[in-house]
């Protein structure tokens, strides 16, 4: 019999609805009256999300937790979901939209896997491979914190080199490579 994570599945689906309304985990927290890092640890699985905070995060799209859970379930239509929802969504479309770390990490991995970088890169390297959109609203620096101590650093080395871009001081960026 298959073993199933259903805490995984159930975050994986908080995740596909935050991505789908281009909502912040911050956003979530405010509608579930609770903070940013209460939401982030859910996604780090060191919150446990039992009936009543599922039932709370489903509430916020206007659906129980077993339709919320259902990765069949239809996505609600803007004028579906509740009126406090609305208006966060609507305050987060005049803010702005910035993906959530993980879909950082899927870019990187994905232009790590496109064999369009040298040998050795920096993260100024890599984000300048991003589509527009997502080199706008991303910094190298966040993609060096994966590279040190994130996600990717089983992935990735530094060499132990640096490059200075022209007539910058300071220590310059850190040289990758692929392990």
């Amino acid at each position: 019999m298959e073993k199933i994570n259903a805490v995984k599945e159930f975050t994986d689906q908080i995740k596909a609805y935050l991505m789908h309304y281009k909502m912040q985990e911050a956003d979530l927290g405010k509608l579930i009256l609770t903070g940013i890092t209460d939401i982030k640890n859910i996604f780090k699985f060191n919150r446990v999300i039992g009936f009543k905070k599922a039932e709370q995060i489903a509430n916020v799209f206007g659906l129980r937790y077993f339709e919320f859970g259902n990765p069949d379930f239809a996505f609600p239509d803007f004028d579906k979901l509740p009126a406090e929802t609305q208006q966060v969504l609507l305050d987060r479309k005049e803010k702005g939209y910035e993906p959530m770390q993980e879909n950082l990490t899927v870019h990187v991995n994905s232009v790590l896997s496109s064999g369009i970088l040298q040998d050795e890169f920096t993260s100024e390297d890599v984000l300048q491979a991003f589509p527009d959109e997502v080199r706008a609203k991303t910094q190298a620096n966040r993609i060096t914190h994966l590279f040190k101590t994130g996600k990717l650093k089983a992935r990735v080395e530094s060499t132990g080199k640096t490059r200075k871009k022209d007539g910058l001081r300071g220590t310059g960026q850190i040289i990758f490579r692929l392990k």
